[in-house]
Formats: structure tokens, C-alpha cells, sequence
């Protein structure tokens, strides 16, 4: 798949999903919300209910982005705490219990919202934490939200955290990632925007979950059925997501497959 068919593909799924009016957004993201909550939901539960499951069970912390060690003092489980260092994911001396934390991203332009999957996790008491774009270095570092005025307007007007709230340590202390993207296809395959920051912070979760022999995070990807193509082609770097949700199905590939690499599509993309 060469750039220019990148460019073709972003262009014209781009076009079918501006093209939906207010009242099909609406209910589409709808019904998009509700499997993504119940999905989310679920395998927070089974992260409880499995033994050693807990964030609280990390032995290292993922290694962060420089920009960590300045955020202000914060004893949350796997988050940063200025005086003393990292936390070892437990709950530190704040009280606060072993939670379950996704990571998500919040939604831009035409993106499906998921402003009420959000919602609705921390209403269920899972942590949520979304991504601030480190541009010099092409990294995202993920902070803590627990309301919408935690966040901030970044560059090119997208959303992000206020760099002062808790920072993630230890990203593998999350069960999930939300992944944005642009095309999709049933077999989890993804095409990003082009910027390459998921990539490499998908690549890099794989990378330390496998030194660490801990288990990584679920890759899960809400979309509308617009944005799904009959087949997206395969590059040998590409990492497929777990779980595909749009308004009409839920797709997920087979938990036995090898989620290294060269299963899916276009991880290289964004």
C-alpha cells in the first residue's frame, strides 16, 4: 500500500463520514457508545475478578517521555508522584483503591464521539486517562481526566489534558486503549491520519509488555460502518486491533493470533 493510496482512502472515507447529518451522527454514536460501554465494561470486570490482574500488580513503569518529572505531586496508582518518584501502581498513600484505567482520546471533527463511553466509565469508577501530543519528539503522554474541564484546547484545536493533572507512569497498567483512526476493516485492520504517534506508542506497549512478560492492553477502535473498507493491505509493521465497534456489529479477531506484528493493517499510519 503506497502513500498515494493512503491519501486516496483518508480522502474518501473522510468525505463519506463528513457527509452524515446531525440526526445519523447522533443516532449512530449512539448506538456506537452503548457496545463500546458494554464492551469496556465487561473486560474491566474481568480484570477485577482475575488474580493479579489489578494495576497494582505492575512491576516496572513503561518508561515515559522527559516531560513526566515536572508534573505536580499525585499518589494515584501507576501516576506520577514528584516528591519520592514513581508509584509502583498501588494505591499509595491517598487511599484511593486499585481502579482499572483505559486509555482513550478525545474525539475531533468528524471522529464518532465517545464523550458518553467516557462518561459512563467514570460513573462505573474506571480511570480514564487521554493523550497529549508531545510534537518535537512525535510522543503522546496520557493524563488523567475526571471531567471535561480538565481539558485544554492544543495545537490544531484538539483537546488535550491539562499537563498538570496525574501523568501515566505505567501504561500497561491499563486494560484498554481506545485507538482513534480513519478506515477500518473486519478484520481489526486500522489507517490512522498519517502522524505515526499511535504507532509508535502501540509498538512500544508490545515492545514492553514482552520484556516485561506482562500482559499488554486490549486495542479496541470506535468507528461508523462509513468508515469500514472491504479490506485494507497488509505491511509487515501493521498491529491489528482487538476489537472493531461501529453502530451495526462488533468485530474482533482471533485471540489466538500473534499480536506482535504483520497481522493487520496500516499501523504505520497514524
Amino acid at each position: 500500500m503506497n502513500g498515494s493510496d493512503k491519501k486516496e482512502i483518508r480522502r474518501h472515507i473522510e468525505t463519506l463520514r463528513a457527509r452524515l447529518t446531525p440526526e445519523e451522527r447522533a443516532s449512530r454514536e449512539r448506538r456506537v457508545n452503548e457496545r463500546l460501554t458494554g464492551w469496556l465494561k465487561g473486560q474491566a470486570a474481568r480484570r477485577r475478578l482475575s488474580p493479579g490482574a489489578s494495576a497494582g500488580t505492575a512491576p516496572l513503569p513503561l518508561k515515559q517521555p522527559q516531560e513526566t518529572k515536572d508534573c505536580p505531586s499525585h499518589e494515584y496508582s501507576g501516576t506520577t508522584r514528584s516528591a519520592g518518584g514513581e508509584t509502583d501502581g498501588s494505591c499509595g498513600t491517598s487511599g484511593l483503591p486499585d481502579l482499572p484505567i483505559v486509555l482513550a482520546y478525545v474525539p475531533f471533527r468528524t471522529e464518532c464521539g465517545i464523550h458518553r463511553t467516557i462518561e459512563a466509565c467514570w460513573e462505573a469508577g474506571i480511570r480514564v486517562f487521554v493523550p497529549r501530543s508531545l510534537h518535537a519528539s512525535r510522543e503522546l503522554l496520557f493524563h488523567e481526566i475526571r471531567q471535561w474541564k480538565d481539558l485544554r484546547k492544543g495545537m490544531h484545536g484538539i483537546m488535550e489534558p491539562d499537563p498538570q493533572n496525574p501523568a501515566l507512569q505505567d501504561p500497561l497498567a491499563a486494560f484498554a486503549v481506545l485507538v482513534p483512526g480513519l478506515a477500518f476493516d473486519t478484520a481489526c485492520g486500522r489507517l490512522g491520519y498519517g502522524g505515526g504517534y499511535y504507532d509508535r506508542f502501540l509498538e512500544k506497549l508490545l515492545q514492553a509488555a514482552r520484556e516485561e512478560g506482562r500482559e499488554a492492553p486490549l486495542f479496541a477502535a470506535a468507528a461508523f460502518d462509513v468508515q469500514l473498507v472491504e479490506r485494507l493491505p497488509v505491511e509487515p509493521h501493521d498491529i491489528r486491533l482487538d476489537v472493531l465497534i461501529t453502530e451495526s456489529a462488533a468485530y474482533t479477531r482471533d485471540p489466538a493470533a500473534d499480536r506482535k506484528r504483520g497481522e493487520g493493517s496500516d499501523g504505520a499510519a497514524g
